[in-house]
């Protein structure tokens, strides 16, 4: 989870936009893990506004 968090918040406050993917199968985490970090008062106060985009896939049969 640091890590993440040290990649969000290299390179400083420049006006520009920073975005992770987290991808893999489903019921592993990755919604958990993102919450974790979308809401830690460091990430809270390094970008101002936060946005949550979850993007699921329809499978069609």
């Amino acid at each position: 989870m640091k890590e993440i968090e040290e990649f969000l918040f290299e390179g400083g406050i420049d006006g520009g936009f920073k975005a992770v993917g987290i991808v893999r199968m489903g019921g592993i985490g990755k919604t958990a893990l993102a919450q974790l970090i979308f809401n830690t008062q460091e990430v809270k106060k390094h970008f101002c506004p936060r946005i949550w985009i979850c993007v699921s896939q329809r499978v069609h049969k």
